[in-house]
């Protein structure tokens, strides 16, 4: 049975800021990827260097419960979650030896 490939790498932009501050994570980029089947372009993911290598966040924003304590809310989240986790096994096995490979090339490593 072959199988049906439902997102593709589209590009990884490097951040281009130089005035970082010195951190342990370090948000290097964003990448753009698309969902072959929805013909959706899911942008802004962020990519953040750590000291295990690449991580990858969906965009969020903060804000805080009622108890004054802060919390992420997603703005993209499949309501299914074999779908959901369909979409960080693509980033963590197709997107992420990609951006760490462009990264390596960059930095001169």
């Amino acid at each position: 049975m072959e199988e049906i490939i439902k997102y593709e790498f589209v590009d990884f932009y490097p951040n281009k800021e130089s005035k970082q501050k010195k951190k342990k994570n370090k948000f290097i980029g964003t990448v753009h990827i698309y969902h072959t089947e929805l013909q959706l372009d899911i942008r802004g993911i962020l990519v953040i260097n750590t000291k295990n290598g690449v991580i990858f966040s969906f965009p969020h924003f903060r804000y805080f419960d009622d108890d004054g304590k802060p919390k992420k809310y997603p703005l993209l989240r499949f309501c299914r979650e074999e779908d959901h986790e369909e979409l960080w096994n693509f980033m963590k096995e197709k997107v992420k030896p990609i951006v760490e490979e462009r990264v390596k090339s960059q930095s001169g490593k």
